[in-house]
């Protein structure tokens, strides 16, 4: 049995390379300028917490794989709203969470069923900072081909 946990990233990074923020798997890699007027706020997405559960029947490898995708913002202290990560978060589902003819493509792995488990708004404000972050939660139910 082949593990898709890392095709499923690999997914998830194709498939929001051109969402216009930048993605990241595990962590940010860049600094964090101040907010000017000629840099505006700091927008990206991370991929972090994955897991994976074997579903195995006798005639199919299966397993359910569930991976963690954060939408954040990054206003100066005392500014923004929870509306940037929220509509950056609408247009990641739209491309996640996809009917059945069109499942997300994993390579060496069949997708039959994904699910939103989770949305939650986590909001983080410093004297330096407001942190913005729109969780989701998804879960893919994925066979061995």
């Amino acid at each position: 049995m082949k593990d898709a946990t890392t095709e499923l990233r690999k997914s998830y990074i194709a498939l929001l390379a051109d969402i216009g923020y930048p993605v990241y798997s595990d962590e940010v890699n860049d600094t964090i300028a101040p907010y000017t007027r000629d840099n505006p706020p700091k927008q990206y997405i991370i991929l972090s917490n994955q897991s994976n559960a074997d579903l195995n029947i006798k005639q199919k490898y299966q397993s359910r794989h569930t991976i963690q995708v954060d939408c954040v913002t990054i206003y100066p202290a005392y500014n923004g709203s929870s509306l940037a990560s929220e509509t950056m978060a609408d247009q990641v589902l739209q491309r996640i969470v996809t009917d059945y003819s069109n499942a997300i493509p994993i390579t060496g792995f069949n997708c039959y069923k994904t699910n939103l488990d989770l949305s939650r708004q986590q909001d983080e404000k410093t004297k330096v900072a407001n942190y913005y972050k729109r969780i989701l939660i998804f879960s893919h139910y994925i066979e061995q081909i």
